[in-house]
């Protein structure tokens, strides 16, 4: 084994939630973020040339979500705050479209999705409401995204008229028939956007009105717009009609969450990365065709965890908690190439100086991993007051008697 190259930054992850990779509309990028950066890279070196990043640190606070803009110009980023900057970045100067960025949700920002049109963008994530779409130059709202009563995990946007708009949330749902219930897969018609008629996916026999019995963590359209997937925490992917949001099927493909899935260039397959450290490539029936268990070491362990991937032209690239990128072939579903973060930085030789910290100190700085903390200074304790040679003041007090 030899390195071949040094790489960017990759993303970082969290047990329990997905890690939200992207790609351009030629699906020949990867863009993500890590903390304040936003990331765009080759997937894989081209004609012998090394991998070309392109960064972006404008954000003061963690990037969170992020999406090319179809016509490959702009980059729509948010960050925690729910704020969301648009900036060029077919440009070096990386210049917004306007001066100050849009201030969309009371918080965390999920999910970006651009029309085909490359004019109109949905926001979704956390807050109230917890999904707006807006004008992309001018940040004027352009319909009302009312109706989930939690976060929303993802959104999609049909790319061609009729405009749709599909989101994927983590709401309850309603036990009885009786009750109002409250789809975790929601539709929008528009402009203006406003919510379609609620479509449950299925009735079990509890009389659950529900899409999903659990989160669900991610919605898609196809890239002909007549379908939409969603997939959850219940182990599911359900399938819709794009226009309408009728129900088509729903199956259940893995044994662990479903972090993410993306749709083939053709729209003919599906890939999904799951909690349960594979990759499944299903046909537009749901079916598996191909099983991808991806083990980093000799035994599986909670870091070889799916929890994001992405369907580009050199394959389906899928990421684990552990950090690692696969690349994988759909056809034969073997990995055809590997990126690992860089292991930590061992400790130098020489232990570094160590400064004594006074008592009324708040809060001394923690010591570099692998070396002590400063001694604490042992505390003064004031010697006990003696009455026969202190200085007594005579002129108030007089002389001490007995």
């Amino acid at each position: 084994m030899s390195l071949k190259q040094t790489l960017a930054c990759f993303p970082l992850t969290q047990r329990g939630a997905g890690t939200p990779l992207k790609t351009d509309a030629k699906r020949n990028l990867l863009i993500y973020a890590r903390e304040r950066t936003v990331v765009i890279r080759d997937i894989v070196p081209t004609g012998g040339q090394p991998i070309q990043v392109q960064l972006y640190t404008q954000h003061t606070c963690t990037v969170t979500a992020v999406a090319m803009a179809p016509n490959g110009c702009w980059m729509a980023t948010g960050d925690e705050r729910g704020v969301v900057r648009i900036w060029a970045c077919d440009h070096p100067d990386q210049r917004m479209k306007k001066e100050e960025p849009y201030y969309m949700l009371g918080g965390k920002v999920l999910d970006l999705a651009w029309n085909g049109e490359s004019n109109r963008l949905a926001v979704v994530g956390e807050g109230q409401p917890p999904a707006k779409v807006i004008m992309w130059d001018s940040g004027n709202s352009v319909g009302d995204m009312s109706g989930h009563t939690k976060k929303v995990n993802a959104g999609a946007f049909r790319q061609w008229r009729p405009f749709r708009i599909a989101t994927a949330g983590e709401d309850k749902r309603a036990r009885l028939r009786r009750e109002r219930a409250t789809s975790r897969v929601r539709f929008y018609e528009g402009p203006p956007f406003k919510a379609s008629k609620e479509r449950p996916m299925l009735a079990s026999k509890e009389g659950d009105l529900t899409t999903h019995s659990n989160f669900a963590n991610t919605v898609r359209y196809s890239p002909d717009d007549s379908k939409v997937l969603s997939a959850s925490n219940d182990m599911t992917v359900a399938l819709f009609d794009g226009k309408d949001g009728a129900p088509l099927k729903a199956a259940k493909v893995h044994a662990g969450t479903i972090y993410a899935a993306e749709w083939s260039p053709d729209g003919k397959c599906i890939a999904t990365a799951s909690g349960d450290k594979s990759v499944k490539i299903l046909d537009d029936g749901l079916a598996t065709m191909k099983e991808v268990k991806l083990c980093a070491g000799a035994k599986p362990d909670a870091g070889d965890m799916q929890v994001g991937c992405v369907w580009a032209t050199a394959g389906v690239v899928s990421y684990s908690l552990g950090s690692d990128l696969s690349i994988i072939d759909p056809e034969s579903g073997a990995v055809t190439a590997t990126q690992v973060v860089a292991h930590p930085p061992l400790p130098p030789m020489v232990p570094e100086p160590t400064l004594p910290y006074p008592p009324w100190y708040p809060n001394p700085p923690s010591p570099s991993p692998g070396y002590p903390r400063p001694p604490s200074p042992t505390p003064t304790v004031p010697e006990p007051r003696r009455w026969g040679t202190t200085s007594r003041c005579r002129r108030c007090c007089g002389p001490r008697t007995g």
